[in-house]
């Protein structure tokens, strides 16, 4: 492609009046080797140039001549006729980026171009820059070959950063000539001349940028590349997404954790190897796309992950994780829980209100006609005081007009610190039924992250229920407790396994004896044999031979005893 040194400005102008005050910029062009496989012998040159934006563009002439550049732009020849061409917009394929191809000049001759703009009343602007263009038919000169080594096609850079451009042109009669290169851009025209330069010049926009030279013979070699450059407008931040590990999960103290996640930006492509993760109580834990880490302090952790893009536009995501202290524990109470609404009638808390007939106590006051209503803002929470410790695993949550639409609902034995156990995003109103893994609580809190109108947050109940479990046998209960036998005589045990509520629950045992004598190990009968004591009996359960139950057992001398009887009765 051989394009002019200059951009031109063309004023409109009618042919027999005064200049018009709209100005038009025209980039004019001829598509040399990056449209046509032999300029030299191209009849068919084609052209290129920057539309006119001025709303009322009717078209373009292109004048042309043969010969040297003296005299009027009288040449004949051409498919589309003589001098000049009239390209109405509705005769190009795209008027936003024109392009034209004049057939049939001849071979072997000097051809000078000038374009000019008119207007749907017919005024003209004045000539263009003129281009000239020589055709040669030596079959023994070939273009030169132009390579483009910076920067790589397909960049995205910042606006104002400094951009470097290189390249080479190589050519089999001149040699080296890329000290000769011309550097121009779509959007900006010329940017830069010979082999490198650098630029941050460059304006907002997808840059289209040509390299081009000619060698002796006047053939052109020419190659594009393609870049844009970012305004902050045309730029969007990463997207960032946690996979590891789950959202309100938890962990023991000093286990190890591991985090993955990822960052994708719509410019920069792939970036989660900037990820960056940070605690609200431990700092900055880890960088990158997944690590593991065991120093996580004990605690409820807001965990935010983030990256930046090459735009300075930063995109995040959060989780909340609990690590135990050793002296907390995960294992849930089963004890028996009472049954029905446990926040029925319990004192609450809340974030704000709007005014003392939405006061947080009517949440819980099992009355559908009255709420709690909270501020007009995010976030805002309410939460109930159970009075105890029970496991929870249900939550109803009736909202009025003024829902959540994203929320949590997290739990505390201390009010102090929280574990999310059930995360809404999309949340659309009415009654939220939510059930989650059991957990023990005396608190439970809803934490709005995001309202679903322009109002606060509204509740007409809000109703915590107790799990229920399904019975297990935990112990197993041996009678006697303690027993006395004589030598010769028996006694009998009995077991009864008890599940984790104290009632009965059917179980086998198998009984074995420490000494003294021996046990039935079906029937539980035990025979003294041998003096001494306290020897233990036990019952294992044949179901899980974990869980036992033990009982004490004395023997002892009969005839001693019956010797004592007899003496005291002959004393008498």
């Amino acid at each position: 492609m051989i394009l002019l040194n200059q951009n031109f400005i063309i004023s409109f102008r009618s042919r027999v009046s005064s200049f018009f005050s709209i100005a038009l910029l025209v980039l004019f062009s001829i598509f040399a080797s990056f449209l046509f496989p032999n300029i030299a012998h191209c009849y068919n040159p084609g052209f290129a140039w920057d539309a006119n934006t001025e709303s009322d563009l009717a078209g373009y002439n292109f004048y042309y001549k043969n010969g040297d550049s003296s005299g009027p732009y009288n040449g004949t020849g051409a498919d589309e006729g003589d001098s000049p061409i009239n390209i109405p917009l509705d005769r190009l394929n795209n008027p936003a980026n024109p392009q034209f191809t004049i057939h049939g000049l001849s071979d072997t001759e000097t051809y000078s171009f000038v374009i000019t703009a008119y207007d749907t009343t017919g005024n003209e602007s004045g000539f263009s820059n003129e281009l000239t263009y020589i055709s040669s038919s030596s079959p023994g000169n070939a273009p030169p070959e132009i390579t483009i080594t910076a920067p790589d096609n397909g960049s995205s850079y910042n606006l104002n950063d400094s951009i470097t451009f290189s390249g080479s042109a190589i050519d089999s009669e001149d040699g080296n000539i890329s000290n000769s290169l011309s550097w121009v851009s779509n959007l900006d025209g010329v940017i830069g001349n010979g082999a490198w330069f650098r630029t941050s010049a460059l304006t907002a926009g997808t840059h289209i940028i040509m390299v081009s030279a000619a060698d002796s013979g006047n053939l052109v070699g020419s190659a594009t590349l393609t870049l844009t450059v970012l305004s902050p407008s045309l730029n969007t931040p990463p997207e960032v997404t946690i996979t590891a590990p789950d959202n309100g999960s938890s962990y023991n103290l000093n286990d190890s954790i591991t985090f993955s996640g990822s960052a994708i930006d719509s410019e920069d492509g792939n970036i989660s190897n900037s990820l960056t993760w940070v605690s609200n109580l431990d700092g900055v834990v880890g960088r990158g796309a997944t690590f593991s880490t065991s120093s996580l302090s004990a605690g409820t952790h807001i965990i935010m992950v983030s990256a930046t893009d090459s735009g300075n536009l930063a995109g995040s995501a959060t989780i909340t994780l609990t690590v135990l202290s050793s002296t907390t524990s995960s294992a849930v109470d089963e004890s028996p829980v009472p049954s029905g609404n446990l926040a029925l009638g319990q004192p609450t808390a809340a974030s704000s209100q709007e005014g003392a007939d939405v006061s947080p106590k009517y949440a819980v006051d099992g009355k559908g006609s009255t709420r709690w209503s909270s501020l007009y803002s995010d976030p805002q929470w309410i939460h109930v005081d159970l009075g105890a410790i029970y496991p929870i695993d249900h939550v109803v949550l009736k909202w009025e007009t003024a829902y959540g639409k994203a929320y949590q609902i997290q739990v505390s034995t201390d009010a102090t610190t929280w574990t999310t156990m059930f995360s809404e995003t999309n949340g659309n109103g009415g009654t939220d039924d939510i059930t989650f893994a059991s957990a023990n609580a005396r608190y439970v809190r809803v934490y709005g992250m995001k309202r679903g109108t322009q109002w606060g947050y509204s509740l007409w109940e809000f109703e915590v229920y107790g799990a229920t479990f399904p019975s297990v046998l935990t112990s197993v209960k041996v009678l006697p407790a303690t027993a006395t036998v004589t030598i010769g005589n028996t006694q009998t045990f009995t077991a009864t396994g008890l599940d984790q509520y104290g009632a009965e629950f059917p179980t086998t045992v198998d009984w074995t004896v420490s000494g003294g004598g021996t046990i039935d190990p079906a029937s539980g009968i035990f025979t003294a044999s041998t003096v001494g004591g306290p020897f233990t009996v036990t019952a294992k359960s044949t179901a899980d031979s974990t869980i036992s139950g033990t009982a004490d057992v004395t023997v002892v001398d009969g005839s001693s005893l019956n010797y004592r009887k007899f003496h005291r009765f002959h004393r008498n």
